[in-house]
């Protein structure tokens, strides 16, 4: 079964822009983020916006996911226009506390 989930990223010096389609989770998103992770180990990004426009799903993996992506970069990682189901996932699973999340 194909699946209709991607992930893009940017990265501009130390600042970096991933916008997920489709569902975000560990078999969508944890190799295509990874090298992210492996650059900005030693010198934190600067910040990183996860567009969650066109992320349809969230699962536990993908907050995971951007806890993993919050520790590589200095605690500036901006979530980014989350669809109702998934603004629903990130304020039970209380993410407003931790990452700035923007309706």
């Amino acid at each position: 079964m194909m699946s209709d989930s991607s992930i893009d990223i940017k990265i501009s010096g130390r600042n970096v822009a991933i916008t997920p389609r489709g569902k975000l989770s560990i078999n969508n998103g944890f190799d295509e983020t990874r090298p992210v992770l492996n650059q900005f180990r030693d010198e934190k990004a600067e910040s990183i916006e996860v567009d969650l426009t066109h992320c349809t799903h969230i699962d536990s993996s993908g907050l995971g996911l951007l806890l993993m992506l919050q520790e590589a970069c200095a605690n500036k990682v901006r979530l980014l226009h989350p669809q109702p189901g998934v603004a629903s996932v990130l304020k039970t699973a209380l993410m407003e506390r931790i990452m700035e999340v923007v309706a």
